[in-house]
């Protein structure tokens, strides 16, 4: 059977060069079963000096229509993809929103969260498709460059609005508490330890002026979290190296 479907795929022109794999190959088409089945008499073999004089000319302009019609399928196919795509319209400074694409397993692929974000445009290539990006929230830089068709402007006014509905239709959250502002955190100098009380987390947060405090996980920022995170894995490498 893959034999058969080999035999198929090397007699059949492509739709790219529109000619057989085997023709570009041997300068000819395939002899098929039917052919030979249909064939009056047998065709008398030519001296090899003969036969090669007569192959090359004929794989070289084989060739060359094969890579004229590859390449007019190319624009065929880039004008086709062009109709679907726009310009990339990200400024240096913007924020966006980074397309996750890749579902990892145990994970709901229809109920994952496909955008990430928000990220800031640190860097920006010369030719203006691919970017380097920074999450607002973490501070923590994107791993690789981004390509700019990963990318969809972030809307500030939509975001102020959910976060608004989110703290209103949250019974547990306290009126003082939701009326504070990004501007109302103090100054953390880092973020010293972390434990669970009665099934709530709290982390112990060293000031700017070496006070420490424990505090629950809400008043604590997402980049300073991050960061203990981060440190507590680091240390935890670096005593799985030493043993």
């Amino acid at each position: 059977m893959e034999e058969a479907a080999l035999y198929s795929y090397c007699a059949t022109a492509t739709v790219h060069t529109h000619m057989s794999p085997y023709r570009i190959l041997f300068g000819r088409e395939m002899r098929t079963p039917i052919d030979v089945a249909l064939m009056n008499e047998w065709e008398t073999s030519p001296d090899v000096e003969q036969f090669t004089k007569e192959l090359i000319p004929k794989l070289k302009l084989t060739q060359e229509i094969s890579k004229q019609n590859l390449a007019e399928s190319n624009v065929r196919a880039k004008s086709f993809y062009d109709r679907g795509t726009t310009d990339a319209k990200f400024a240096l400074g913007s924020k966006g929103m980074l397309h996750n694409a890749v579902t990892k397993k145990g994970e709901c692929r229809k109920l994952k969260k496909r955008w990430l974000g928000p990220f800031l445009i640190v860097q920006v290539s010369p030719d203006g498709l691919t970017y380097r990006l920074r999450h607002c929230e973490t501070g923590k830089e994107y791993r690789t460059g981004v390509h700019y068709n990963r990318l969809k402007q972030y809307d500030d006014t939509r975001a102020d609005l959910q976060a608004k509905n989110a703290q209103t239709q949250s019974p547990e959250m306290d009126v003082t508490q939701s009326q504070q502002s990004t501007s109302d955190w103090y100054t953390i100098k880092r973020v010293t330890g972390r434990k669970n009380v009665k099934g709530k987390e709290f982390f112990q947060v060293q000031w700017k002026d070496d006070t420490k405090e424990w505090l629950p996980t809400v008043d604590v920022t997402e980049f300073a979290k991050n960061q203990f995170f981060v440190n507590q894995k680091q240390k935890s490498k670096m005593c799985t190296a030493a043993l």
